[in-house]
Parts: C-alpha cells; structure tokens; sequence
C-alpha cells in the first residue's frame, strides 16, 4: 500500500482561487458600506456633541444662540465660541492661538479634503452672520422662540474650501440654504415657509464637487456626501438630535425659523 499523498490538482486549485475572488467580491462591497455607514455615524455623533456645545452656550448667554460668524478686529465664529465647551478652551477669537487646534467634534470623516478645522455650516436664521444680518433685518435667535424642534435644522455638512488660508475649511454659515432671498425680515419668518412643504432647492454644486475654489462657488451650501444612491447629507436639529437626509427629503418647512417673540422689533 503506497502512502503517497495526492495534492491539489490544477483545475481544483483553480476553483479554490476563483471561490476566494467570488468570496472577495461579494464581501469588500458590504465592508466598503459598513465603513461609510460608521464614518456617518461618527458625523451624526459629533452633531450631537456639537448641539450641545450650542445649548451650553446659550444658557450662558441669555438664551441665545451664538452668531454664524462675527467680523471685526479678531473675528470669530459659532465653532470658535462653543469650542470651550467641547475641549475645555476658553479661547473664543481667530487672534488667539488655540484656535486651531479644536476638537475634532468640528470635523467630518466623510469630508473630501482632510483639512481644515471647521466642516460644517449653521442655519443663518438662527446663527446670523454679522454685520451681514444687520443689513438683514436679523438678530441672533432666542431659544425660548422655539416651537418646531424636532424638525427645523441648526447646522448641517457644508461644502470645503480649497483657498490657502482656509484649506479644507467649510463657510461657517450656510447662506446658499433655500431660507433667503427674502425683501424684508418679516418674510424670514413667514407662516407660508413655516408649513411648507416644498422640497428645497440642494444648491448648484452638491452633485459633482463638494469643494469650491473661486470666490463665492458653492459657498454655504449643504454638502451631500455621505452614503446613498444620490448622496445624503447629516443634520443638527435645533432639539439637539442629529439625522440623515438624502437628496430631495429636506423640506423647506425644516430650513425655516419659527417667528421670534419680539419681531416687530427684529
């Protein structure tokens, strides 16, 4: 009796192969999907972190909201001021150095471009820009003004920047939103937006390039890149909840401000 030993022929060894490659295909799509599922997860987290760094601030500040940006000699923006609540840094202006080296709450795994120190946007109907909101007709927005919660949206994934001082940086508001355009302030808050739901316009450059590089390209618009058909987008609810939205499923109803108490004064 012989104890020689039968290996693998040619055409088995070709099936084991081709097995594996099948094996391979069918598996690196679905862990391809679960690491951009994890990464939006990820994002919706730093959301909720983010809204409470918001929420800490406005109960320090008379119930207000912080401001999208505020120009001046220092500047600074909604990002900079709640960052003391989210890495224990009192710094609050672009002058002061630690500025730049805030949690990484403030930024998205899903973001194109890996710099920057900012990669989301603030609803402007609630964090104005200024002395853009003055012109405007807004004032910071009262959280005691709130009624719609759980549907209107504070700050979502917003478009990067490619200019060499703000490389990866996002606009800190969101002034492409379908919520402006308005003739005069009390339109910001009309009653036909509130309850409206129209779909509202995603912006002029979502589909092909979530960075813009000339001036004003693209500049404050949500940016849809996280999973989906059509891409989908993460947003911060003014309750404090985060969620995804795909493409087409933003309401105008969820971009719109509810009226503040004193706006005959604002």
């Amino acid at each position: 009796m012989s104890d020689k030993r039968k290996g693998f022929t040619l055409i088995e060894l070709l099936v084991v192969i081709s097995i594996i490659a099948l094996l391979v295909g069918i598996l690196l799509p679905a862990l391809s999907a679960a690491r951009r599922t994890a990464r939006s997860m990820i994002c919706q987290n730093n959301l909720r972190q983010i809204g409470i760094g918001i929420w800490a601030y406005s109960y320090e500040n008379q119930d207000l909201f912080p401001p999208a940006y505020m120009d001046g000699a220092q500047g600074s923006d909604w990002a900079v001021m709640i960052n003391a609540y989210l890495s224990q840094s009192g710094k609050d202006t672009y002058q002061d150095a630690e500025y730049q080296h805030q949690t990484k709450v403030l930024t998205c795994p899903e973001a194109l471009v890996d710099g920057g120190r900012l990669h989301y946007g603030a609803n402007l109907l609630f964090m104005p820009v200024f002395p853009w909101s003055t012109a405007a007709g807004l004032k910071v927005y009262n959280t005691n003004d709130l009624v719609r919660t759980t549907e209107t949206m504070m700050i979502g994934d917003a478009s990067q920047m490619l200019t060499a001082n703000n490389y990866g940086d996002s606009y800190s508001g969101l002034d492409r939103l379908d919520a402006f355009g308005a003739n005069e302030k009390s339109e910001y808050y009309s009653a036909d937006y509130q309850y409206n739901d129209r779909v509202i316009k995603d912006g002029p450059r979502f589909s092909t390039d979530p960075r813009y590089t000339g001036p004003r390209a693209g500049q404050g618009d949500l940016r849809y890149r996280h999973a989906g058909s059509d891409g989908s987008v993460n947003l911060l609810y003014t309750d404090g909840h985060s969620g995804n939205a795909k493409r087409g499923e933003i309401l105008k109803r969820n971009v719109r401000a509810d009226p503040p108490s004193d706006l005959a004064d604002r």
